[in-house]
């Protein structure tokens, strides 16, 4: 809590009387229930996520795909905002997108992460600019699509908009 009256407490994620381990199908925390816990505080991100590539996966029974908690943690929960968004793309999307076990299972492009890190925003973040872009910049955090999506932040006709957010 921190002082801040607004967050939430252990009540608020885990119920009250009849806590469930996380691996319950009707624990809050449940994988497929994660996003509709968090969204009662965080409503558009819910909306967003069950939108996005991630959501639908998990919708589909696809476990590799990211919960909240797979991003932001459970109880030191951090905001990939300000001064952590630079490790966002080192810690958080990194951790599935270079991993080769799960590239191959859902034939992803195995090189993402490299050619990000090669990139000048990926060099620019590695010697410590807080500046550069990193993959929630241009992907987005939530409503992450593929790029073939006319909604996606990275789709041909959001290009510039998107570039232009920074130059």
């Amino acid at each position: 809590k921190g002082g801040d009256a607004s967050a939430a407490t252990c009540r608020d994620c885990h119920d009250s009387h009849e806590v469930l381990p996380p691996t319950s199908p009707l624990s809050p925390l449940h994988v497929l229930r994660q996003a509709e816990t968090c969204g009662t505080c965080h409503e558009q991100e819910a909306k967003d996520f069950a939108e996005s590539v991630h959501g639908k996966a998990l919708a589909a029974g696809v476990r590799d795909a990211p919960t909240c908690t797979d991003c932001h943690s459970e109880h030191n929960i951090k905001s990939l905002t300000g001064d952590a968004s630079r490790k966002v793309s080192e810690d958080v999307c990194s951790r599935c997108h270079a991993s080769e076990r799960l590239n191959t299972k859902y034939n992803l492009p195995s090189d993402r992460v490299r050619t990000f890190f090669d990139s000048y925003h990926g060099l620019a973040s590695q010697y410590g600019s807080t500046l550069a872009a990193n993959c929630g910049s241009c992907h987005g955090y939530h409503k992450i699509l593929p790029s073939a999506d006319p909604d996606s932040t990275i789709h041909k006709s959001h290009l510039v908009a998107t570039c232009g957010t920074c130059h």
